[in-house]
């Protein structure tokens, strides 16, 4: 599904695997993943989904709830694929996030952004 990890600048990065269909399972491990990182202070998330096949609705109502929301100051989405491209627009369009959400087809773009929203409570 993922590789979830802390990078050195202190933004949280996903990187979703080739091909990967989430699901609601992977929505709560990808949350819990993102809690422990976080390790009790809001941070920018960076999600790689440019190789995301699918997510399921409960998964993107999953990620829209409260509880996603609870360690984040922003969210930079990697979706360099049509596929990946209609997801992300289809769950910021749906789903509403309450922190500031973009669409970046450059990684360097993205991290740059989310630089941006690393000391915000």
């Amino acid at each position: 599904m993922g590789i979830s990890f802390l990078r050195a600048d202190g933004i949280i990065q996903v990187d979703i695997l080739a091909g990967a269909e989430i699901r609601i399972s992977d929505a709560i491990e990808l949350i819990e993943a993102q809690t422990v990182f976080a390790a009790g202070k809001k941070r920018p998330l960076f999600i790689d989904a440019s190789k995301l096949k699918s997510m399921s609705r409960d998964a993107r109502n999953h990620f829209g709830q409260k509880q996603a929301a609870e360690n984040v100051t922003a969210l930079a989405l990697l979706t360099n694929s049509p596929v990946s491209r209609v997801i992300g627009n289809f769950f910021m369009g749906l789903n509403k996030p309450i922190f500031p959400t973009r669409l970046f087809s450059s990684e360097t773009d993205a991290i740059s952004w989310l630089n941006s929203h690393l000391n915000e409570k």
